[in-house]
């Protein structure tokens, strides 16, 4: 699987968090965003790797 690292957000939200006191709300939309772009990048993965697979390249020209 591929994993899509976020570094300047962690310190970003850390202190923002430090300045606002709203570290449960700043850290759970830091970590919606890293959810939300992991999701999307693994889905574009898959449907690269089915498309590029030689064996459903196969099954596609035969249909």
């Amino acid at each position: 699987k591929f994993t899509m690292p976020l570094p300047p957000a962690t310190p970003l939200s850390c202190n923002n968090a430090a300045n606002n006191y709203k570290s449960f709300q700043i850290f759970t939309a830091v970590a919606l965003v890293y959810l939300v772009l992991n999701l999307l990048s693994s889905q574009a993965f898959s449907l690269l790797e089915r498309r590029m697979n030689p064996i459903e390249q196969t099954k596609r020209k035969q249909a």
